[in-house]
């Protein structure tokens, strides 16, 4: 069935309605734009990727990428684009799976440096780095020629920063970041990975400031518990110990199973002078790694006084 542009119908997420579809150009290329449309949820989510044929006046087979709520759901679904050279009437064809179309199988750029990039995490987890640098360096690859061909998404530059950040190129997380961010002054993800990058690099108030405006932004995003961690160590770092307290607080409320952050939390606390609370968070730490020699010696040390 053929709709006009604006058209609500391009997917549905358990029976409700989740995007709406806009056509316009830009720089000379034709783009598609979804858009979440959910209420408190008008989130800019991709420009498409797409075939170019008949000098732009057909866009045919173009896979739409829909970010939901931080849940990553990809529509392969094929567009047919139509439009006078005034731009006065667009029309298109919202087909899902359709039948008969190999191009619907492939995926767009950016999910394809996003996949290369979680193979290489996974891979990493596994303590297989070496395995894993090619499939970062295939997601930066990805997302470099997307930006050379002028189809960069802001999930290119959250990609490829997190690709970067991942090979501890942390200069270069800096650059593709404020580019990134030149284009998409919200995306909070790319800010977050710039914090990381600026607290490696030993500029604490400037990583300091992104990790805040991230929290601040997304306080349960997913990067949030690591965010409060990187807030607490700088200010350990530079003997705020109070605000450190909070901030490690904070983190390990967030994902409370991480005998590191308890530790920390544990030495800013003993640092201030709160030994009660310290010898719990030393206890803590314990509980999740008896092996934890620091923790052990940390509460010993506390318990001969």
């Amino acid at each position: 069935m053929i709709r006009p542009a604006g058209s609500r119908d391009i997917g549905r997420k358990n029976k409700q309605r989740i995007g709406i579809i806009h056509v316009f150009q830009k720089n000379g290329f034709d783009r598609v734009h979804a858009c979440c449309s959910l209420p408190g949820n008008g989130i800019p989510v991709q420009y498409v990727s797409f075939h170019d044929i008949d000098d732009g006046l057909w866009l045919k087979f173009i896979h739409a990428f829909v970010v939901f709520r931080q849940v990553e759901v990809i529509y392969k679904t094929g567009y047919i684009v139509t439009m006078n050279r005034f731009g006065l009437s667009l029309w298109f064809l919202a087909v899902l799976f359709l039948p008969g179309f190999p191009a619907l199988a492939q995926t767009t750029g950016a999910a394809s440096a996003l996949q290369n990039y979680n193979t290489g995490r996974d891979l990493e987890a596994r303590n297989r780095m070496s395995e894993a640098e090619p499939y970062y360096n295939e997601a930066i690859r990805i997302c470099q020629d997307e930006v050379a061909r002028n189809i960069a998404t802001s999930e290119t530059y959250t990609v490829i920063t997190w690709a970067l950040r991942r090979q501890n190129r942390h200069s270069d997380v800096i650059t593709w970041g404020e580019r990134g961010l030149r284009l998409y002054s919200d995306e909070f993800r790319i800010m977050q990975t710039m914090g990381e990058s600026w607290f490696y690099l030993g500029n604490y108030e400037r990583s300091l400031s992104y990790m805040q405006r991230y929290t601040n932004a997304l306080p349960r995003g997913e990067r949030s518990s690591i965010s409060f961690f990187f807030i607490g160590e700088i200010y350990r770092l530079t003997e705020r110990f109070r605000h450190a307290d909070i901030a490690y607080t904070t983190a390990v409320r967030l994902e409370p199973d991480v005998p590191l952050w308890w530790y920390r939390l544990a030495t800013v606390r003993e640092a201030s002078g709160d030994r009660t609370q310290a010898i719990e968070a030393f206890q803590q730490a314990i509980k999740l790694n008896p092996d934890y020699q620091n923790a052990i010696d940390g509460l010993a040390r506390l318990q001969r006084q």
